[in-house]
Parts: C-alpha cells; sequence; structure tokens
C-alpha cells in the first residue's frame, strides 16, 4: 500500500529506487585479474555517451536510465558484443566503453522470451487490467512533452527523402541525423517529461523490473534491439 498513490510522472523514480536498493558494489580488475577470471565468467560491455559516466560507474555511481526511452525498461544494460556497445558510446573516445565481467555460474538468468510468453497468460487471464497492454500499443499509454517537437521535425525530414525521391540509404540517414540534431538542440528537449500514464502499464512494460520482482538477477535477450543494425544484439 505504500506506492498506491504515487502520481504518474513520479513512479518511475520509485522504480528505480527499488532497482537500486540491492545493487552490490563494483570489485574493479586490473587487466591480469581480469584477464584471469574472464576464464570462468562472460565478459560484457557497456557503452556511455561521457568518460564521466564510466568513472561514476567505477566508482560504485550507476545511472538507472528512465523506463519509458529503452527496449526492455530499467536495468544496467550490458552486452555481449563490443560493437553493440559503442553505439551507445562516444566513439572518438575508446575510454567510454565500460568492460565488465560477470560468473557463469550461480547467476539467476530469466530469458525475455519466457517473460513475453508469461505477460501474454497474463493478458489472456485478466483481458480487463492488462488486454491492452501490447507492445505495439505501447507508445499509447507514454506522455511526452516533446512529442510534438518530434513529429514535426522527422515529419520534414521524410517529407524532404519523398519530395526529392532520395533513394541513397546514406543520405536518407545523413538528412535523419540532421533533423535528429536539430531535435536534441532545442530548448524543449532539456526540460522534457516522458513516462506513463497509468503506473500499472509502468510496470508491465517495464521487463527490467518485473525480472527483479520475480527475483532473478539478470533478463537475457537476444533480438533486433537497435535500428541502425541489422542483426540481432545479445
Amino acid at each position: 500500500m505504500e506506492y498506491k498513490n504515487i502520481p504518474p510522472k513520479e513512479f518511475d523514480n520509485i522504480c528505480k529506487e527499488y532497482m537500486a536498493k540491492d545493487a552490490k558494489s563494483v570489485e574493479l580488475l586490473d587487466t591480469k585479474d581480469f584477464e584471469k577470471k574472464s576464464e570462468d565468467g562472460i565478459v560484457l560491455y557497456r557503452g556511455v555517451s561521457e568518460k564521466q559516466f564510466a568513472d561514476n560507474f567505477k566508482n560504485g555511481i550507476v545511472y538507472f536510465p528512465s523506463s519509458t526511452c529503452n527496449v526492455r525498461g530499467i536495468g544496467i544494460y550490458t552486452t555481449t558484443s563490443l560493437e553493440c556497445a559503442k553505439q551507445c558510446s562516444d566513439k572518438s573516445n575508446p575510454k567510454t566503453i565500460i568492460k565488465m565481467l560477470i560468473p557463469k555460474t550461480g547467476l539467476k538468468n530469466l530469458k525475455n522470451k519466457y517473460l513475453e510468453k508469461l505477460k501474454e497468460i497474463i493478458r489472456h487471464k485478466h483481458p480487463e487490467e492488462f488486454g491492452m497492454f501490447s507492445e505495439g500499443n505501447k507508445e499509447n499509454f507514454i506522455f511526452d512533452s516533446a512529442s510534438k517537437l518530434l513529429k514535426e521535425k522527422f515529419d520534414e525530414a521524410f517529407e524532404k527523402i519523398q519530395k526529392e525521391q532520395i533513394e541513397d540509404p546514406d543520405e536518407q540517414d545523413r538528412i535523419l541525423n540532421e533533423a535528429e540534431e536539430k531535435i536534441r538542440k532545442d530548448p524543449i528537449i532539456a526540460n522534457r517529461k516522458r513516462y506513463f500514464k497509468e503506473n500499472k502499464a509502468s510496470v508491465f512494460y517495464n521487463s527490467g523490473l518485473l525480472t527483479k520482482l520475480l527475483e532473478f538477477d539478470a533478463l537475457h535477450s537476444i533480438d533486433y534491439l537497435s535500428s541502425n543494425i541489422k542483426y540481432k544484439e545479445e
């Protein structure tokens, strides 16, 4: 009952606090120890936009991104693919790639395909409460103060591509990246608010949070997670 009347715009913060409360401290290893321990572990990578975030992570400061902006909700996102991590890093600075190690044994992994099957069962068994929460419906439950700006700028970009009959993929990407850069510099983005309109939707779409509520350590996913990469990422 403690969280019953939390306003939707504040609910994400409550979820982040819950996710972070039992977070284990980070153990720093030198190169020699890392290589030795990696024989019995799984090497993971995480890309961050600034070196400061990588330094903070090494000092035990962890940032949980908003659940509305990520494919799987709240969590410490990692990948076995260095190339995948580079997509989220400052490509001009290799120190924005964090290299981590987790044990091969003793880790309680939840496969994302099983979590999605569980969600389907819940939707089927409780249609009035959860039937509307399909993956394709997600955006309908999100409030985004920048939605008008995003639509306007990207509509302009797509209209230019269509009007000028631009078929070259690189040129299309250049125009879309140009639109994205304009959006990033707009003052609206600095004060952007984005959250689920209903707390129930916030929990249901938040696979990272559901993984912790089900008492698993990690959510394992192999999927097409980025529009920039045409192969499945782990």
